[in-house]
């Protein structure tokens, strides 16, 4: 189970599991703030390197 939840945040953007859970809908939630934070953090520190 957790082999398929890594699966499903490697393919956030793609295909969100349609689980009526809502526990699983906050850890995923949770885990595209995640992305989109270390994301935003990692181009900044390309733009400061230019």
């Amino acid at each position: 189970q957790s082999t398929e939840k890594k699966f499903f945040f490697k393919m956030l953007g793609c295909c969100i599991p349609r689980d009526p859970s809502k526990q699983t809908n906050k850890m995923i939630n949770e885990a595209l703030e995640r992305e989109r934070k270390e994301l935003n953090s990692e181009s900044k520190l390309l733009l400061l390197g230019k």
